[in-house]
């Protein structure tokens, strides 16, 4: 059992890791398209 849960769980870690850049890429532009609506 322990053998089938580690490569269950490394495959979801890896998806979690890819996801954590495009979250910050998302709050990257969501703040660059703030400062451009208030800052002419």
């Amino acid at each position: 059992m322990n053998k089938m849960k580690k490569p269950i769980e490394q495959p979801n870690k890896s998806i979690k890791d890819k996801n954590k850049p495009k979250i910050k890429i998302s709050k990257e532009i969501a703040a660059t398209t703030f400062y451009r609506k208030f800052l002419p």
